[in-house]
């Protein structure tokens, strides 16, 4: 029994060895542009190119082979035998995504789910990070480090776009013929996975009105000023008793969030919110950390989003929360594109709307709160 275990195991781990072999060797011919008739690299050649042992590209080959896409002749070589291969392996997708200096943890995982599930599917993945922060709905393609160059030199099959580009640049985009699949909350994309927030800010507004809220505030840092014009027009249908005075709009930073505590807390007790959404958890998560440490008396309803993969803290009972699944948005947004690439338009959008959920606390918040302070004091 234990040997043919061990031989079981053995065989999976070639087979995953001829699959990783495989794919690199189709990488090898879309990266020469081998056409069909073409002569590969020799054996010693391959095996230099590839990094894999003499047995390893053999098996390789011949998986090629016994699909139909090489022709193998003895004494003479190996030929392409059609150009159709696997359309997804081999392929070059940019993600274009973060600020060099740094971003929120919830991108940061995005970006990292997503180029996972791309090298799983063979794709190999380039990053273009932006040179500095600029408002998402007007990223240009100047604003990533060498995007517009890779797109002059065609050295792209498709891109993952985490940034929000102005519409010039969406423009441009569609005439490189590049496959392209927004992720966001940006509404200019014309096609892609857009996470709803009009949806969430108005549960969060319903949430809040049935726990007897009647003075609610809004922080967000995500495109600020896009959801606040829809917030605008759409206020009566959203919510009639939301003070446009207390829509909060804060720079993406962690730290930003305990900012607005002073302010807050220097109204009279009978103005102060009593009733906060927070559409970017690690503000929130600041914020109602430093509310609780300088006034633990003060104890407003709070609604904000948070991620499984991400977790934060919940130290209070009075915390909602909108569950944003960062795995899920990943492999909508790896599907999308992977449609394309295989020759479905896809130009369709596709809404991602967060569900809801009650979470109790991880830690008493008194215990909490008095650990802090004396982490303070020492």
């Amino acid at each position: 029994m234990a040997g043919a275990d061990m031989y079981d195991r053995l065989r999976s781990e070639n087979g995953k060895k001829t699959e990783k072999a495989r794919n690199a060797l189709i990488s090898l011919i879309r990266d020469r542009k081998l056409q069909p008739g073409d002569k590969l690299p020799n054996q010693k050649e391959l095996i230099q190119c590839l990094g894999l042992s003499a047995t390893t590209v053999i098996r390789a080959v011949n998986a090629l082979k016994g699909s139909g896409y090489l022709d193998v002749r003895n004494k003479v070589g190996v030929f392409l035998r059609k150009a159709e291969l696997d359309s997804l392996i081999g392929r070059t997708i940019g993600l274009t995504s973060l600020h060099l200096e740094g971003g929120s943890p919830f991108y940061c995982y995005l970006v990292l789910a997503i180029q996972s599930r791309l090298l799983k599917a063979g794709c190999k993945t380039v990053s273009f990070f932006r040179r500095e922060v600029v408002e998402k709905a007007h990223l240009r393609l100047t604003d990533c480090f060498g995007l517009k160059e890779a797109l002059k030199e065609k050295s792209l099959d498709g891109i993952v776009d985490v940034g929000g580009f102005c519409k010039a640049s969406l423009e441009q985009l569609r005439h490189s013929k590049v496959s392209y699949t927004y992720i966001g909350f940006s509404e200019n994309p014309p096609h892609g996975i857009v996470l709803d927030l009009v949806f969430q800010l108005k549960r969060s507004l319903e949430v809040l009105r049935k726990k007897g809220c009647r003075r609610i505030g809004v922080m967000m840092s995500d495109n600020p000023a896009a959801l606040f014009s829809v917030y605008s027009e759409r206020q009566a249908e959203l919510d009639p008793g939301v003070d446009p005075e207390r829509f909060y709009l804060v720079s993406p930073s962690i730290t930003d969030g305990r900012k607005h505590v002073a302010s807050i807390l220097a109204m009279p007790e009978n103005e102060r919110p009593d009733g906060f959404v927070f559409l970017d958890e690690y503000i929130g998560m600041d914020f109602w950390t430093a509310m609780k440490y300088v006034e633990p008396g003060y104890r407003p309803w709070i609604v904000s989003s948070r991620s499984p993969q991400v977790p934060i803290p919940c130290i209070d009972d009075n915390i909602i929360f909108f569950q944003k699944d960062i795995e899920q948005l990943a492999a909508m947004a790896v599907e999308h594109l992977l449609r394309q690439l295989r020759g479905d338009p896809a130009e369709r959008r596709e809404i991602y709307r967060c569900g809801m959920e009650f979470a109790p606390p991880y830690l008493d918040s008194k215990i909490f709160f008095q650990q802090q302070r004396l982490k303070h004091k020492t």
